[in-house]
């Protein structure tokens, strides 16, 4: 906890991360960052061959920006005390204020989608967002700054935060463009709603979180394999 301790600790430590095998130093990160990243990005879970399929990394794979693999309980403290290594600040990657595209997402081919899955996910979401984060996944959830990790609401399930989290689309899905097609069609209006219910719990599943409510989950999964087997 003291500072001068930190400064001779920070440099022992040896982690996993999504881009080299065994473990790595904190300087070894920091001299193959790429030339114009600022942050160390890390990922708090339990275990890394799940954390390596996590939605929130695809971005960073995509681009080959090098991720820390933290899976031990007492990561999430010290890491969230220490702030930074090097004048390089440490940056989860499930955090709201975190873009990887610098020109920004466009949305406007989504918007109406997202308007629909605010409404429809009111109290259970804090926004409905584009990301720059998803490549190959639909949606994912990310924290805001007052909300807990979803690693650590698993160890203390006592202190689970009661802020809603923020739900990211990847306009670029196939699924999320159908989805869009769908809205303001009144004969496709309850379709869409258990859709984005579905898509909800998928979300949650990606998460290794439990779906809110499992028997209506499975009612609508039959009745999406019921409907794609009588159009077949």
């Amino acid at each position: 906890e003291e500072p001068a301790k930190q400064e001779d600790l920070l440099p022992l430590i040896r982690l996993k991360t999504t881009l080299r095998e065994g473990y790595i130093s904190l300087d070894d990160y920091l001299a193959h960052m790429k030339e114009d990243q600022e942050d160390i990005y890390y990922l708090i879970g339990e275990d890394t061959s799940k954390m390596l399929k996590s939605p929130q990394l695809e971005g960073f794979q995509n681009r080959k920006l090098n991720v820390l693999l933290l899976t031990d309980p007492i990561d999430l403290f010290w890491i969230n005390r220490v702030k930074s290594y090097k004048d390089h600040p440490f940056k989860s990657i499930l955090e709201e204020n975190l873009t990887l595209d610098t020109e920004g997402s466009d949305d406007t081919h989504v918007k109406s989608l997202i308007e629909f899955l605010e409404k429809e996910f009111q109290g259970k979401v804090k926004k409905v967002r584009v990301s720059t984060r998803l490549n190959e996944s639909p949606v994912c959830f990310v924290s805001s700054g007052q909300e807990m990790n979803p690693y650590l609401s698993n160890i203390l399930p006592n202190q689970q935060s009661s802020l809603a989290r923020i739900l990211e689309i990847n306009p670029n899905h196939l699924l999320i463009q159908n989805l869009s097609n769908t809205v303001g069609q009144e004969d496709k209006e309850e379709t869409l709603k258990e859709m984005a219910w579905l898509l909800y719990d998928q979300a949650l599943i990606l998460e290794g979180q439990p779906v809110i409510d499992s028997h209506l989950f499975t009612q609508r999964l039959a009745t999406l394999m019921n409907s794609q087997l009588e159009a077949a």
